[in-house]
């Protein structure tokens, strides 16, 4: 999966492959995974893939509609809404702390 989001900023770089994405509605999809998926790995990737799409024009004018701030000089972007951003979903998976008694035992 992440060799496939990597392939797709890498292709959303150019001025072209960023207009593919966006008619192919591949661009809006990394949007909405970097903001609702729940492996925070898979959300950094995103967000390293959206950054990418920041090196041209058309990248850049797409992530303004899409509620980011974007940095002409360092070729990044950022969402406007941070606290959507980081906002965790309730998941399935089972987490532990340091402050559990697991993490106590030893």
């Amino acid at each position: 999966m992440r060799l496939m989001l990597w392939s797709l900023g890498y292709y959303g770089s150019t001025s072209r492959g960023m207009q593919r994405l966006i008619e192919n509605d591949m661009a809006r999809r990394v949007v909405r995974l970097s903001f609702w998926c729940e492996t925070l790995s898979l959300r950094g990737t995103c967000r390293y893939v959206l950054n990418m799409f920041c090196h041209s024009e058309t990248g850049r004018n797409f992530m303004l509609s899409k509620g980011f701030i974007v940095n002409k000089k360092s070729l990044n972007c950022f969402p406007k809404d941070v606290n959507k951003f980081f906002k965790m979903q309730k998941t399935n998976y089972l987490h532990f702390s340091l402050n559990t008694a697991y993490w106590q035992l030893y």
